[in-house]
């Protein structure tokens, strides 16, 4: 999930309302967007649009309904709960996520299945989250087996991270965890390098759009733009010994600009 900026014009104000700690006329309104990325190619599945003070949580799960059987969704310790890992699974899919911090973790309990890895049992919450409906929440099971793994994650220019993630990838055997240490180390550039393409590399941070249904015209142009250059991309690395995330995206953009008028 990330934010953008539009004109500051009355019908905008009212669609996305600035920031609540600025004043009148000291801010620009502001949209919330939230991206689903393809860790394959780069390209957008899907995306949501929505204001500031909706919640990124809500909008994601509206977009969980585009996920099909074998997919596997990678998010942040905000999706790291009960209720995400049970609504993807519904879905046929499953889900890595990096584990909220409010659920304690110990090891000794459940199915060890390794060293900083088991299997555990989670009972769903007493209470019903503000952002769903009793019927919703009590739709969903009692209980739910997930897998917990302690993961060293490594980046270039950072130091080495250690995380536990939740997964509902329990075969330990076909998911090792080597695997998903790989799996989700490509979390960063398949998510928080994509949106910086989007808003730096393709201007979309700031829109210029003065009506609401045009700043989401604007918003779907930039996303469709982007995922245009990956699909390009794509095709390039596909009859090269590149892979996609090897290849430069602005570089892409720069080449297929200046070929604009051959293919016009």
């Amino acid at each position: 999930g990330t934010t953008v900026l539009m004109s500051d014009t009355a019908a905008n104000q009212a669609e996305y309302p600035q920031h609540s700690n600025q004043k009148a006329g000291c801010g620009f309104p502001i949209a919330k967007i939230v991206v689903l990325f393809s860790l394959l190619t780069g390209a957008v599945v899907s995306a949501g649009i929505a204001s500031l003070g909706s919640s990124e949580i809500v909008m994601s799960r509206l977009i969980y309904a585009n996920l099909v059987p074998d997919d596997v969704i990678l998010a942040d310790q905000a999706y790291g709960n009960y209720v995400d890992l049970v609504l993807v699974k519904q879905q046929g899919a499953d889900a890595v996520f990096r584990k909220n911090h409010l659920r304690k973790t110990d090891f000794r309990r459940g199915k060890k299945l390794g060293i900083g890895d088991h299997k555990v049992i989670w009972n769903k919450p007493q209470q019903c989250p503000n952002h769903m409906t009793f019927e919703e929440f009590e739709a969903l099971p009692s209980s739910f087996i997930v897998r917990e793994v302690c993961l060293r994650i490594k980046r270039r220019g950072f130091r080495a991270e250690r995380i536990i993630v939740v997964t509902t990838l329990v075969d330990a055997k076909r998911y090792t965890v080597e695997n998903l240490t790989s799996l989700y180390g490509l979390r960063w550039s398949a998510a928080e390098v994509n949106l910086r393409y989007l808003k730096t590399t393709l201007k979309m941070e700031m829109l210029t759009a003065k009506t609401p249904v045009m700043v989401r015209k604007e918003i779907w142009t930039h996303l469709l733009a982007y995922t245009l250059l990956r699909t390009i991309m794509w095709q390039a690395a596909s009859s090269s010994e590149n892979t996609v995330f090897q290849l430069s995206f602005q570089s892409t953009r720069q080449q297929f600009n200046l070929l604009l008028t051959l293919l016009a």
